[in-house]
């Protein structure tokens, strides 16, 4: 098993996955997942059966992309096209992913348990 302490700090996905493989043991998860059809619109990681999406969004303290005027408005964009097609989208950043990686992991995986009892 990899240690979380080997892993580059700035690479949030795989903090996210740590946690999500290794400390919840949560269900397989697709990555860059493309929802839409025709769009360069990824989500990080999403989970197919509960329409459950994951983005990471990091350098919010920075002036990084998702902070950026074009770059907020290509991810409202990107969120209300997901909306509209039944996902739901957790997003986190890396303050969330280092604060309590644990905690926002468990509250993705209950809702897709939620959703599965739903169907």
């Amino acid at each position: 098993m990899a240690r979380l302490a080997d892993l580059p700090r700035s690479d949030l996905s795989q903090i996210f996955l740590w946690h999500w493989e290794h400390v919840i043991h949560g269900p397989s998860l697709e990555r860059e997942y493309r929802f839409a059809p025709g769009r360069r619109f990824p989500f990080d990681f999403a989970h197919l059966e509960s329409k459950i999406a994951i983005e990471l969004n990091g350098g919010v303290w920075v002036g990084g992309r998702h902070v950026s005027g074009a770059g907020f408005e290509r991810d409202c964009e990107k969120r209300c096209l997901a909306a509209a097609g039944g996902w739901r989208v957790f997003e986190l950043t890396s303050t969330m992913l280092r604060t309590n990686p644990r905690g926002w992991c468990e509250m993705i995986l209950r809702a897709i348990e939620e959703s599965r009892k739903a169907t």
